[in-house]
């Protein structure tokens, strides 16, 4: 009986014990640092390590921003867009020669310099009919010619004779007008071979037939005139998604032809640079935000893409105070406030190491530092070598009244310490005649006078140091001295 209450007694003084723990132990305990792995509770490595956010925004919604907050453009007002930003800045796009007409005449020519930059030209020189025949028939004949970059040459005479397109106005519309709505524009695409484009361009410049035409443009290296067709659907990113926006700066300003050439091969991501470069140039020179383009292109017989029409063009005026927002978007972590916060997690983080964690873990890696050393030899070649006698013979041969060794002047403790007890000989140096001269009191000139014959006296006492200096050389040497005395004492 009296067992069995012990029993009791204990178990009852354990569960009390556990109880006590359980209502004792803290809910949430911070571990320590260095139990297992390295971490940092800071906020710049929370954000380091934090998967970045998705921004899979539903293409609906990007459709009703468009439709909603943007305007319809035309491909001919994106044509004029690049060739006026084409005047200040360079701007790589492969876009086929186009001649934009507008009240029935040619506005400008938009074309490739061979550098592959935009450049667009206006004057009535350039826009002659018969100029404009003359050079868009040359360029489609060269782009005929153009060779393969991997070098399968394909002779001209392969293709037709196609030289342009021609691009007209919808039904009932014609170019007289204003304003043309972007749907106006899309109206029938025509191929015309050599003879038809050369009875065109010989029309009279006030002809009907020039206001039914959008624009002309010259074929690409394509059997037929039209090659293969891809349509690409662009649409803005999101206003916080920060790759979207280093993605359409760099497209913008890194126009070097490496960096082109990484994703040249890949249809889908090549036509997707080409529509953000052009929304960096809408940005940086139109101040128009590039909400909705559907662009398309047209891959030659060589691979080469060629940006050829757009519709849904839609954009979005930037007003002027968000404009350095929107193209130059940064994440700011330079302000002061930013830097005190930082400045006190540091501190916080870095905390106490005295820990019997941390004196464990120091513990290790120096006796891992210690052995890596050792494996490597780096002891031996950092280790005091020898002193090397030969050295110091060879130096006291070359300099035999030194009062050092080379050893000492390689060792800086004991060279400071020889230089001190060196003492330097005295040495009387003439003072410079010129300057003394040339500062003359004009005030008192008996004080500069007075100067001048310091320097005579003091020049004369030079003089008769020397000459003390070479009677003693010849006593020298008639007594017999040896030369090196002689020549030391010199």
């Amino acid at each position: 009986m009296i067992e069995h209450s012990l029993k009791d007694d204990v178990k009852a003084f354990e569960d009390i014990k556990t109880y006590t723990r359980k209502f004792t132990k803290p809910r949430h305990t911070r571990a320590e640092k260095t139990l297992g792995h390295f971490s940092c509770p800071c906020s710049v490595c929370n954000t380091k390590f934090q998967k970045p956010p998705s921004y899979n925004i539903s293409i609906e919604n990007k459709e009703h921003l468009a439709n909603t907050q943007g305007k319809e453009k035309s491909f001919t007002w994106l044509l004029r867009e690049l060739g006026k930003a084409s005047q200040t800045m360079s701007i790589k796009v492969n876009i086929p020669e186009t001649v934009v007409f507008h009240k029935s005449k040619a506005n400008f020519l938009l074309y490739q310099h061979s550098d592959r930059t935009l450049k667009m030209t206006s004057t009535s020189q350039s826009l002659k009919l018969s100029e404009l025949r003359k050079f868009l028939t040359q360029a489609s004949k060269h782009h005929k010619r153009e060779e393969n970059p991997e070098g399968h040459h394909h002779s001209s005479q392969n293709y037709g004779k196609e030289v342009v397109l021609v691009r007209y106005l919808g039904k009932s519309q014609d170019n007289e007008l204003a304003f043309l709505s972007p749907a106006n524009e899309n109206g029938a695409l025509r191929v015309m071979q050599e003879i038809e484009f050369s009875e065109l361009m010989h029309e009279r410049p006030g002809s009907s037939v020039w206001k039914r035409i959008s624009y002309i443009q010259t074929v690409v290296k394509c059997k037929g005139g039209i090659g293969e067709t891809h349509i690409m659907k662009y649409y803005k990113h999101d206003e916080n998604d920060k790759k979207g926006i280093f993605d359409i700066q760099q497209a913008g300003q890194d126009d070097s032809e490496g960096f082109e050439l990484g994703f040249i091969d890949d249809i889908q991501k090549y036509s997707e640079f080409i529509c953000k470069r052009i929304a960096y140039v809408l940005l940086a020179n139109a101040k128009k935000d590039l909400l909705r383009m559907n662009a398309e292109f047209i891959v030659d017989d060589n691979g080469k893409m060629w940006l050829t029409y757009a519709t849904r063009i839609s954009v979005k005026d930037i007003r002027e105070e968000n404009y350095e927002k929107v193209l130059f978007k940064r994440v700011q972590l330079r302000s002061s406030e930013t830097k005190e916060r930082l400045d006190k997690e540091i501190c916080w983080t870095e905390g106490d190491t005295t820990g019997p964690n941390q004196l464990r873990m120091l513990s290790v890696m120096k006796k891992h530092y210690i052995d890596l050393k050792k494996r490597i030899g780096i002891e031996d070649l950092i280790r005091e070598k020898p002193k090397d006698s030969l050295s110091n013979l060879a130096f006291s041969q070359l300099h035999p009244y030194a009062q050092y060794t080379l050893n000492d002047l390689i060792d800086p403790e004991s060279s400071n310490k020889q230089f001190k007890d060196i003492k330097p000989r005295r040495s009387s140096k003439p003072l410079n005649p010129r300057r003394s001269h040339s500062r003359i009191n004009i005030e008192n000139p008996t004080k500069s006078l007075s100067k001048s014959k310091i320097h005579t006296s003091s020049c004369r006492a030079v003089s008769q140091h020397k000459q003390r200096s070479f009677e003693n050389l010849k006593t020298c040497l008639t007594t017999s001295k040896t030369s090196a005395y002689a020549i030391y004492y010199i």
